[in-house]
């Protein structure tokens, strides 16, 4: 992996909390309310979300594993086509949608945060 590629993926890995932070406070100020303003920034952040666990997965395990962020994507979907189904008995596609985003949002900060603490325990155990 060259050097350029390697700064691209540690600054999207930095820069997606502050894209977080920045949007939420970019829609509070506009809608004013905190509930709205907490869904805009976890619908919109939720893309670099996934594209920085891709990155700390390559960083951490080597090589290229969108396949599992792919798989894992898939079952959030299926997940939540799941739960729309049980509790409303019909499948809308835009509570869908937004079910499916904020799931992904919860497991892949999950993940996030435990990617990023191996990646520095593991660089700071230079193994």
């Amino acid at each position: 992996m060259p050097e350029n590629d390697l700064s691209v993926s540690w600054l999207l890995i930095i820069i997606t909390p502050i894209i977080f932070v920045v949007l939420y406070m970019l829609f509070l100020k506009w809608t004013a309310r905190k509930g709205k303003a907490l869904r805009g920034a976890v619908y919109i952040s939720t893309p670099f979300l996934v594209f920085a666990v891709r990155e700390l997965m390559n960083l951490l395990l080597g090589g290229n594993n969108s396949g599992w962020v792919i798989v894992a994507l898939l079952v959030l979907v299926g997940v939540s086509l799941y739960i729309q189904y049980r509790t409303a008995g019909e499948m809308k596609l835009r509570k869908t949608l937004t079910s499916f985003l904020r799931l992904t949002f919860f497991v892949f900060v999950i993940l996030y945060i435990m990617l990023l603490l191996s990646t520095v325990a593991a660089g700071a155990l230079n193994v």
